[in-house]
Order: structure tokens, then sequence, then C-alpha cells
């Protein structure tokens, strides 16, 4: 999958994610305002996708900003326990690119995996105050079942960033390895610092 079609389907797929909220607050927007033409209802669903794909990015910015000191935390203990306290995940992708582009997309494709999970983490929050069926379950109940859903969600996040981390961690070496001389100046072993 190319990056680019890899954003395309991760914000959409969050969006979706939202939409349980927002898509209900959108219809009842637009079928009370009297302003509004009537044949507006055509082009508020020819404009839902791109809606819910912007909507998926601000919930994906949302999730980064809520999990990204969580994410480094992970990362730490990953790469203590291998050995590489102050190794970069960028510094590791840009080598994985340059000399072994099958394994940055599989970087690639895990980076992925773990954004739809906090995205999603972060659509389903809203959940929590807000319930737009109570005709059909009722408040409490579901402000309880979407506790469950954002515990589960974060479970979800910490493993999938965990396994990510330490993929980065497995890239690493094989890079050594396979590159010993290219990668030895610019990955020593205990003399990195770089931004995680």
């Amino acid at each position: 999958m190319a990056p680019i079609a890899g954003l395309l389907v991760e914000y959409f797929v969050i969006g979706c994610v939202a939409s349980f909220w927002a898509l209900p607050l959108v219809v009842r927007a637009i079928a009370s305002n009297q302003v509004l033409p009537k044949d507006f209802t055509v082009v508020a669903a020819s404009a839902m996708v791109p809606a819910l794909y912007v909507i998926g990015m601000v919930c994906d910015l949302i999730g980064q900003k809520v999990t990204h000191p969580f994410k480094e935390v992970i990362e730490t203990q990953v790469r203590k326990k291998h050995g590489e306290a102050n190794v970069s995940s960028q510094k590791i992708h840009a080598f994985a690119v340059a000399f072994e582009p099958a394994l940055a997309k599989q970087i690639d494709y895990r980076s992925l995996r773990d954004r739809i999970a906090r995205g999603s983490l972060a659509a389903v929050m809203p959940l929590l105050f807000y319930w737009p069926y109570p005709d059909i379950i009722p408040r409490e109940l579901a402000s309880l079942a979407g506790l469950g859903v954002v515990i589960v969600l974060s479970m979800l996040w910490y493993r999938m960033q965990k396994l990510s981390a330490s993929y980065e961690m497995q890239v690493l070496n094989a890079l050594r390895e396979k590159y010993p001389d290219k990668m030895k100046t610019s990955f020593p072993q205990d003399n990195i610092k770089g931004e995680a």
C-alpha cells in the first residue's frame, strides 16, 4: 500500500468511527435549520465522505497529542530493553528507506496500524459524554459501554505501539548486520542522541 493510500484509509476509518456521534449532530443541524434549501440534503450527503476524512484527521491529531507522552515512555522502555536507549525512530526509518525499502514498508504498515488505534481512541471519547441515541440505549449504559471501548482501544494501542517499537529494534539489528560499515558511523552502539 502506498503511503498516501494508507493515509486515505487511516483518516477515513477514524472518521467512520467518529460518525457514531458526528453524523447525528450533522443530521440534526441540517434538519432543524429552516434557512437551508430543501434540496440541501443532496449536497450534505455528497460532502459526507470528505467530512468524515477531515473528522478523521482531527481525531488523529487529538489522538497523537494525547498518546505522544505514553508513546515516548513505551519506546524508551523497549529501547532500554534492547540496549539502545537513545536511538531515533526517524533515523532507523530513514536508513531502512535508503537500504532496505521492504523493511521500511513494514515499519510504515505498523505505524498505520498504531495511528488507526490512537485515532479511533480519540474518535470514541465523545461517546463518554454525548450519546445521540437515548431512545435505543440509555445514556448511562452507553457511557459505560463507551468506557469499555476506550479501555480496550487503549490496551490495543499500547500493544501495537510496543510491537512497533520492538520491530524497529529488529530492523536496526538487521541493518547493522547487513551494512556494518555504514551503520557503525551512524548508529554507534552506545553513543546516539536522537528524537523519538
